[in-house]
């Protein structure tokens, strides 16, 4: 019975011990398409700082019609995307959105969204919540 209660003593200790999911954005840039009606990419750098996982359920995009998580696979020597409809976020993990890999599609930028500006990319996270951070606007292969 002893060995028993130390057990769940320290099964309790440990579980507090761990800090809560807490995910963080930077380095966000917008890569513009240059014809109209067509997406363009969001590249960025996700930081979790706590032990926990979080999920990345959704994205916003300022103006974008919609915002969609997506990933790049090699599917026969071809790059496909593929939509993710949520994305795991280990504890203590940095994970970045590049060419190639994760990335954000927002489709339907509005035409008065140029080179130059900045845009407000919302990100929600099951336990962190949302996060906001601002996105430079650069043109598409830059």
């Amino acid at each position: 019975m002893r060995h028993a209660i130390l057990a769940l003593f320290t099964l309790v200790l440990t579980a507090c011990s761990q800090s809560p999911a807490e995910v963080e954005v930077s380095n966000a840039t917008l890569y513009l398409h240059p014809v109209d009606g067509r997406p363009s990419a969001v590249y960025f750098t996700l930081e979790n700082t706590g032990d926990e996982s979080d999920i990345f359920l959704s994205v916003e995009v300022a103006g974008a019609e919609r915002g969609e998580i997506h990933t790049t696979e090699d599917q026969n020597g071809i790059a496909k995307m593929i939509r993710l409809p949520l994305l795991e976020i280990p504890g203590n993990s940095v994970v970045s959105f590049e060419r190639g890999s994760y990335h954000v599609m927002a489709f339907g930028m509005p035409d008065t969204v140029k080179v130059g500006d900045s845009v407000t990319v919302s990100l929600s996270f099951e336990k962190t919540g949302i996060v906001k951070t601002t996105a430079l606007v650069k043109a598409l292969g830059s």
